[in-house]
């Protein structure tokens, strides 16, 4: 079995278009993959709901983040 783990951005604009056609082709894959969604970015329960995926929307974050680059 394949298991697949994303934290995608949020679902905006031509980012949710991206995700989306990549959450479509995992589903598609020959071996049936399970696929979890972690976050509670804009939009992640949603596509969760909508593709009929596992979502684990608690993920311990850090304070800080760093920039590109660093």
């Amino acid at each position: 079995m394949l298991t697949i783990f994303a934290t995608p951005k949020a679902f905006r604009g031509h980012i949710d278009v991206i995700q989306r056609n990549a959450i479509k082709s995992w589903t598609l894959l020959s071996i049936n993959p399970e696929i979890i969604l972690f976050g509670d970015d804009e939009g992640t329960p949603e596509v969760a709901r909508e593709f009929g995926l596992q979502h684990i929307p608690a993920v311990a974050r850090q304070r800080f983040r760093r920039s590109a680059g660093q």
